[in-house]
């Protein structure tokens, strides 16, 4: 028995530590073979693909390993709930039942944070969508006084589809960086400097190929360096990769766009140009072109020249407007920390332009929709349209693997009351149907 398996069964076996504080506790095989999977796969720097049913333990069948593993890991998962249960449950209880003095961090998305530099302009200007939510408005500001962390998840009482959140977080566009007035006390830089820490970062999918992406495009990078990954949910993983790794373009990105042009102009724009009758008409041809593109969802490959002629005056009218609306950003002036601003929408709307035109320049093979289940638009207007690319590179390409499928630990009559039926359909990451192209 190897050194690393003696461990795994100071932990696993039958009078090991885990039976000491889990009343009931019962050695599983499975669980104590996926282990092992886990730490060959770590000392090994090999990748092992495992499937292991309910009742398991799958969680701590590899956070163990990972413990026990004397370099960083990185644990993905699919959603929110499962990553602070690992990172709020799971880890508590290895480290106060059993001694783990790792430092474990969860890492999220910027979007889940509190700006504090969009707070202060936003506080200059207060302007609430609805009156429920300048109603509650008071009770968000009590919050600002007290938290720590600046995270979106203490607040559960907001609203998912609040409106006012998108005005006091920030995006890649509008975050000033190390330039900001804020950054040292900067929620998101503080997770980030606490990441940088870390044994275990415990991450979810979209921002692992988030991170990906951005490593790819060049320097910079989101998730410190880390020598192996596990990803939990990985049936999830192929969805969330394309999206990363594609180019989309739909309506949630351009009325994000457009809600954050209004402030732009008015802080910037001279007042001889006329930016009302452009950010009009750029809306207009937007609604227009979305609104006839998804009446194009259907199962065949279409190719550029077969369109209606019609759609295809729509999109130039489309990417029309949106050249007039770039071309007043880059002949705006600015002084001081407000120029980032328009650097930074300048280089947005540039993104926006070579998008649309790549994803509508189809080439001879064509895409195909794929159809998603249609919903009534919301009152923001929000649709979406994806547009997806080639597979993921790189880290996801194939190679030599070990795999292991565990056997259930329950007879099928305990299983059925665990099992439930499960419906699949496309959306995307907001939560609308979308139409998906793979170029």
């Amino acid at each position: 028995m190897t050194r690393a398996e003696k461990n795994l069964e100071r932990y696993f076996g039958e009078r090991g530590l885990l039976s000491a504080v889990m009343p009931g506790y019962e050695m599983r095989p499975g669980q104590v073979e996926m282990a092992r999977k886990v730490m060959e796969a770590f000392e090994h720097e090999g990748a092992a693909v495992i499937e292991a049913p309910t009742g398991t333990g799958k969680t701590l069948a590899y956070l163990i390993p990972a413990l026990l593993f004397d370099k960083r890991v990185v644990v993905s998962t699919k959603t929110k709930n499962l990553q602070a249960q690992i990172h709020g449950k799971d880890w508590p209880f290895l480290r106060d039942r059993l001694g783990f003095d790792a430092r474990v961090v969860m890492m999220k998305g910027r979007a889940n944070y509190l700006c504090l530099s969009r707070l202060e302009r936003f506080e200059r200007q207060l302007s609430f969508p609805t009156r429920e939510e300048a109603a509650g408005y008071e009770r968000l500001r009590e919050w600002f006084r007290h938290t720590k962390t600046g995270d979106r998840a203490e607040v559960d009482w907001l609203p998912e589809n609040a409106e006012l959140w998108g005005e006091i977080t920030s995006n890649r566009y509008n975050c000033p960086g190390a330039v900001c007035q804020h950054y040292q006390d900067c929620f998101l830089q503080k997770m980030r400097r606490q990441a940088a820490m870390a044994d275990i970062i415990v991450v979810n999918h979209h921002l692992y190929f988030a991170d990906l992406a951005l490593k790819e495009s060049g320097p910079g990078e989101v998730i410190p360096n880390f020598h192996s990954v596990v990803f939990d949910e990985a049936h999830e993983l192929e969805d969330v990769a394309t999206a990363y790794f594609a180019r989309r373009i739909g309506t949630a990105r351009v009325e994000e766009l457009d809600r954050d042009l209004v402030p732009l102009f008015d802080r910037h724009a001279p007042a001889e140009v006329d930016t009302v009758g452009p950010l009009r008409n750029f809306r207009a041809a937007s609604d227009r072109f979305f609104d006839n593109f998804l009446k194009l969802q259907d199962k065949q490959r279409f190719r550029r020249e077969i369109l209606p002629p019609d759609l295809m005056a729509d999109f130039d009218f489309f990417l029309e407007r949106l050249t007039a609306i770039e071309s007043i950003v880059k002949n705006m002036g600015g002084t001081g920390s407000e120029e980032p601003d328009i650097a930074s929408m300048a280089e947005r709307i540039g993104e926006l332009v070579r998008d649309a035109a790549l994803i509508m320049d189809l080439d001879d093979e064509g895409a195909r929709p794929l159809r998603g289940r249609a919903r009534p638009r919301r009152a923001s207007g929000r649709r979406a349209h994806r547009a997806g690319g080639a597979r993921p590179r790189g880290h996801l390409r194939r190679r030599a693997r070990r795999g292991l499928h565990v056997g259930h630990p329950f007879h099928r009559r305990q299983l059925q009351l665990f099992q439930k039926p499960t419906r699949r359909r496309f959306r995307d990451r907001g939560g609308h149907s979308a139409l998906v192209f793979r170029l």
